[in-house]
């Protein structure tokens, strides 16, 4: 119920007046609360709690929102370097195929190294050997001539 200006009470849903009863305004002090009065306050503060409550979870629901986009954007760059990094271990390990037979390579040509050497040492004996047998015959040339020598002197003296 309103008070009117006419000093009827008037419904507030429909307009209509309440059965002529008149308002009589009384000073709030005078009036005791009534039970009804008491309860309204009592359900007034419990809203007001509520709607404090509800705004802190709110707040706190903003807040872990803000939370779980900043997790799932540092999952997404997570993601992202891991797929990097799970790159780099592809040309990583192309390039470990790579160096890898490379190394079998480099045993290759360190193997054939080591048969050309042992050739060359071959052949370096072989002309050693062929070097001694030139100055055998040489030796023996020489002798031979010395020999042909005497024996032309023996002929002469003959």
């Amino acid at each position: 119920m309103e008070d009117g200006s006419d000093g009827f009470l008037y419904c507030q849903q429909c307009g209509s007046q309440d059965d002529g009863i008149r308002a009589t305004v009384v000073d709030d002090a005078e009036m005791p609360l009534s039970r009804e009065v008491l309860e309204q306050d009592g359900r007034d503060e419990e809203i007001q709690r509520l709607r404090e409550e509800i705004t802190h979870k709110d707040y706190n629901l903003s807040v872990a929102d803000s939370t779980i986009q900043d997790l799932n954007d540092k999952l997404h760059q997570a993601l992202e370097t891991t797929a990097a990094y799970e790159g780099m271990d592809v040309k990583l390990q192309r390039a470990r195929k790579k160096l890898i037979k490379r190394g079998k390579d480099l045993v290759d040509i360190k193997t054939a190294l080591v048969i050309s050497k042992d050739e060359y040492s071959n052949a370096m004996a072989q002309i050693a050997l062929l070097k001694a047998d030139v100055d055998y015959r040489k030796a023996k040339v020489k002798f031979l001539k010395g020999k042909l020598k005497i024996l032309r002197q023996e002929h002469q003296e003959k």
